[in-house]
């Protein structure tokens, strides 16, 4: 795959994810707390590996970019 594509791919990819968290409510996989069932979706977890697919996306770029991949963190702390 040539490096166009790929950073093509990849800044498609990020702007979904960002579309993605944008979306996220009190409704939806991601949005809501963790709470203790036996059917329990981990919506922190997922929240947290879109933020977390989408700093090593932001790296990535940077990469092939040729520049410097700056710390960047995404979510609450």
């Amino acid at each position: 795959m040539a490096t166009t594509d790929l950073l093509a791919n990849l800044k498609a990819r990020r702007e979904e994810i960002g579309v993605e968290l944008a979306a996220l409510t009190n409704a939806t996989i991601g949005g809501k707390p963790n709470a203790g069932s036996a059917n329990q979706v981990d919506h922190v977890g997922w929240r947290l590996s879109l933020y977390k697919e989408l700093e090593e996306i932001d790296r990535q770029i940077a990469r092939y970019e040729g520049g410097f991949a700056e710390s960047v963190t995404y979510g609450s702390v």
